[in-house]
């Protein structure tokens, strides 16, 4: 595993959300005063970069879209 999953509801609008586990710096429940705070160090990763993995520019143009005509004038 190298994460978890959660949903969560915007206005009655379920988003599912994928966490991985690196990303949690803390975990806090003061219902019950209990906290938790994760540390790295750098290093720590046994694993190498691998260079493929650097993500791909894109492949067409951005579309830009001119905010002028709906500004107040």
């Amino acid at each position: 595993d190298e994460g978890f999953t959660i949903t969560l509801n915007f206005g009655d609008n379920p988003e599912p959300m994928a966490i991985p586990f690196d990303a949690v710096r803390t975990f806090v429940d003061p219902s019950v005063e209990f906290g938790l705070r994760f540390e790295t160090h750098e290093g720590d990763d046994d694993e190498e970069e691998d260079p493929d993995d650097d993500p791909q520019p894109p492949t067409q143009d951005a579309q830009i879209v001119r905010l002028d005509k709906f500004r107040k004038q």
